[in-house]
């Protein structure tokens, strides 16, 4: 009985460790960038895919929601200056913030039902997008200036992160252990 409860212990130590870490890869890939438009040029698209590929849906999108509370709480972790707080949230990039937790589970869902992890990466991007650019439309009043400074230039550099992504996972889809969701009992 004790080594199940250690198993038990350890098992959630490494989702809680996990989720930690894809908080922070996100906010550091939030500063590799070049500011190219009011939405900046990231390597956080790589990592929030990333993240529910490896963690799994439930756990991958916890990670983009802890990113997401540490950053309004003030944590440096936001592309966009002020770089913490709520008014990145609620400025130009708040709906791509936000698209981060519904791509990550998106990506993790789908790579855990059998889709290839590239397929499952660019259904967690096109997530980023349509959060992204109906946000950034409405900030601006304007679905073709979205469409522009949002969604154009990044267009390329995002399908290569997604297939970074795949290229970095070969064979894979999920973590046997990390992608269980909690209330999977692992049967």
């Amino acid at each position: 009985m004790r080594s199940q409860e250690w198993t038990c212990t350890n098992r959630g130590a490494a989702t809680v460790a996990g989720i930690v870490l894809f908080a922070a890869l996100t906010a550091l890939g939030s500063h590799i960038k070049l500011p190219l438009s009011p939405v900046p040029f990231t390597m956080q698209v790589f990592f929030v895919i990333l993240s529910g590929l490896v963690l799994g849906p439930m756990e991958g999108a916890a990670s983009q929601l802890a990113f997401i509370v540490a950053g309004l709480v003030g944590a440096p972790f936001f592309a966009s200056p002020p770089h913490a707080g709520p008014a990145v949230l609620l400025g130009p990039t708040g709906g791509y913030l936000l698209g981060f937790v519904i791509a990550s589970y998106i990506s993790g869902h789908l790579a855990r039902r059998g889709a290839p992890t590239f397929v499952a990466g660019l259904a967690g991007l096109a997530a980023i997008y349509i959060c992204g650019f109906s946000w950034l439309s409405v900030q601006i009043s304007s679905a073709s200036a979205a469409w522009e400074i949002g969604i154009k230039p990044f267009l390329v550099a995002d399908l290569l992160k997604v297939a970074g992504v795949t290229a970095s996972l070969p064979g894979w889809n999920i973590m046997p252990v990390a992608g269980r969701s909690s209330g999977d009992n692992g049967r």
